[in-house]
Order: C-alpha cells, then structure tokens, then sequence
C-alpha cells in the first residue's frame, strides 16, 4: 500500500513540475517594464527558490480564489514586517503546499521501505504525517527568521542612517533630499526599502506624514514609530528635524551600548550550563582517577 502511495504522490509532484515547466515555457519574454520572476525574490530564496519557484507559481493561481480577504491580509503585514519584497500572499500560501507535498513524497518513499505489520505502519503514519507537518510549517519559521534578522539590521543601521540624515540637514538641504542621501551611502536591507518606499509615496503625492505614518506600520518596530512621531510633532511645532534626529540618533546608540552590555552580563550565566555539564565532569574524572587507583590499590 505504501509503494502504491508513494508512487501516486510522485506522479503528482512530476504532473505539477511539467506543468510548471510547460507554463514557463509557453510564457512570453519579458519585454520593457515586464519580467518573468523577481530579481529580489530569487535573492532572497537562493537556490532552493529558484529550483521550486515556476512549481509555486502554477499553485498561487489555484490557491489565490481559496483564500479569504482577512487572511490574506494577515499574511501580506507578516511578509511586509519581514522584508519580503516581491512576494504574495497565494505564493507564501503555495510555497507552503508545494513542501509540504514533498514532504509527504519524502516520507510515504521512507514510510514504504518499512515492513508490513501493524506497528510499522503506525509508526509509518506518523513519519508522514510528521514530514508533512514540518514542510508544511517551514515556511513559517523562515518567515520569523527573517523578521528577527530584519529588527537587528535596523537597530545597527538606523544610527548611523540617522547621523547622515541630520549631516545633510545641517548642509541646507531638506528633509527629502537628505534621506535620499543618506540612503546612498547606507547598505542594502530593511531599513533603506522602508525609507525608499517612503520617499516613492511622496513624490507619489502623499504627504510626509501620511509617507511616514505608513512606513511605520509597515516596519512595525517601536523604534520606527516613536522617530516617526518625532520628526510629524516637530515639523508641526517647527522646530529643528537636525537638532531632533541628531537626539534621537544618540539615544538610539547609547540604547545599543545598554543592550551589548546587558549581553555581555548574560554571558557568566549561560555558560554555567556548558561548563557543569561538559567540563567539570571531565576534570574531576582527569584529577579524581589517579586518587580513585591509590585508593582501590589498582596500580601495578
């Protein structure tokens, strides 16, 4: 029954890859303004992304009138907070199946070596289930990983963004021109797609507040909001954004000073563990064994 299985699943894997590739195939070039896949997107899956992308690509279309708008919504705010440009709710949701698929072929393949009885097969159930499960939820975790990876970059590039901005501020440049100078000089990551994207709403027609106030949700970090509300409650009042960002780029090392030395005060702790468990066994074992064969007389 399991071979029977594994072949059924098989075929289904080879039916979606074929019919991948035949869509790819029949796709037309990409002509001015258009592209057949996403630069940033295949950067930032990487090979694996590349291998399952044109798969992902057929289910999104079937998987896109399955989902509900408030789901759909959901997901598109994690994918946003994680810096995910380039991707979509039905191709997260089809990324998710087409793995979860091979983790099924995977499993019901292994399930299938095992013996016939009753409690192989049990625990052939669970091996399947349990390969399902986490190419399945894979996804998922990868989506927090990037989303922890995000916060840290902002934390260590938002100081010296800060610093370059009040650097063009002071120069008699505005706030517009200012940012996007600072954005040239700053590295790739979160933080200068948010501000990017920031600057395109403006010169899209929406106001600095309204420009700001959406990259702060879309970034979602403490740290982003209060800037933010910074820079919307000076500008009304007039006062100087140099003199604010240039505070606020200071506050934001000294918290970075205060949280490396929270770290490095956690360190004596967190090698406790290690050290009872590894190491100090293996030196009383070392100083205790010449004292353990005087004592049992067990020397020759």
């Amino acid at each position: 029954m399991w071979v029977w299985m594994a072949t059924f699943c098989g075929l289904v894997a080879a039916m979606l890859i074929c019919l991948a590739v035949c869509t790819h195939a029949m796709a037309p070039s990409a002509g001015p303004g258009r592209s057949t896949d996403h630069p940033e997107r295949v950067r930032q899956g990487g090979a694996w992304h590349r291998i399952l992308w044109p798969v992902v690509g057929v289910v999104a279309v079937w998987v896109t009138p399955l989902m509900t708008w408030g789901y759909r919504q959901r997901l598109q705010r994690r994918i946003s907070r994680a810096s995910l440009t380039g991707w979509t709710p039905p191709q997260f949701v089809a990324l998710q199946l087409v793995l979860g698929l091979l983790g099924g072929v995977v499993g019901t393949t292994l399930a299938a070596m095992l013996d016939g009885d009753i409690l192989a097969s049990v625990w052939s159930v669970g091996g399947v289930l349990l390969g399902v499960g986490l190419a399945s939820f894979w996804p998922i975790w990868w989506l927090q990983g990037r989303r922890r990876q995000s916060i840290t970059l902002i934390a260590r590039q938002l100081p010296f963004f800060l610093d370059m901005v009040t650097m063009g501020l002071d120069c008699g440049l505005n706030m517009q021109s200012s940012v996007q100078l600072a954005l040239e000089y700053l590295p790739h990551g979160p933080l200068k797609d948010a501000w990017l994207q920031a600057l395109l709403d403006m010169r899209a027609g929406a106001t600095r507040a309204e420009a700001l106030r959406k990259m702060a949700a879309t970034v979602d970090l403490a740290v982003m909001r209060q800037l933010v509300a910074a820079l919307i409650q000076g500008e009304s009042m007039g006062l100087s954004l140099a003199r604010i960002i240039g505070e606020y780029a200071r506050q934001q090392r000294l918290q970075r000073m205060m949280v490396a030395e929270k770290l490095a005060l956690q360190a004596p702790v967190k090698m406790l563990f290690p050290l009872a468990l590894c190491i100090f066994p293996c030196t009383f074992l070392v100083l205790g064994f010449p004292v353990a064969v005087q004592l049992f007389d067990l020397a020759p």
